[in-house]
């Protein structure tokens, strides 16, 4: 009799539980994520490089998607006011030294400028060839303003194309996320 009521208290538990996990299913929407990780895929073994030994169908799709300089870097910091942290060593001794010389007043000026300065730019631009750690932000320069207008320019239509697009902050030389138009017709008569 006691194995019985057991029994029947288990099954009214565990109907309760299924009810309140599908209510609760049916009223949270999760997000749409995907995470994707690829050991052993550096540049050498993915086909957008030129691998075809290798198929990496997904990594080529997204490489297509994304934008690409061979010489310099464009960042837009959507939350500049969030400090920096580095996604992939925020608990490793490297970045907790980096952290400590820091605040010990330490760390090497640039270093302190790029990692531990809030708010944070921005905009980065970084010429890799000449600055390959990018350690010096030339975003707002006027002798890579060009540069920068096209690569703002490819994050707009392809923050457009994806359907995550935003009007962004003025840039030096802009008003209101626009090219100042007349500065912009001074320069072509």
């Amino acid at each position: 009799m006691k194995t019985k009521h057991s029994m029947s208290v288990v099954w009214t538990v565990a109907a309760m539980s299924w009810t309140a996990a599908m209510v609760a299913g049916a009223e949270v929407q999760r997000p749409n994520i995907v995470f994707i990780l690829s050991d052993d895929h550096s540049a050498p073994f993915v086909g957008c490089y030129g691998c075809t030994d290798v198929r990496t169908p997904n990594l080529d799709r997204f490489a297509a998607e994304g934008m690409r300089s061979d010489r310099y870097k464009f960042i837009y910091n959507c939350t500049p006011w969030i400090p920096y942290a580095p996604v992939d060593s925020a608990g490793g001794p490297g970045w907790q030294q980096m952290k400590q010389a820091a605040a010990d007043g330490t760390l090497a000026e640039p270093l302190r400028q790029t990692y531990f300065t809030t708010p944070r730019p921005v905009y980065e631009l970084y010429d890799l060839e000449a600055d390959p750690s990018e350690l010096e932000n030339l975003s707002g320069r006027p002798a890579v303003a060009d540069v920068e207008r096209q690569l703002r320019l490819a994050l707009i239509e392809k923050m457009i194309l994806d359907f995550d697009y935003l009007p962004l902050p003025a840039i030096p030389g802009e008003t209101a996320g626009k090219p100042a138009r007349k500065a912009q017709r001074a320069g072509k008569k």
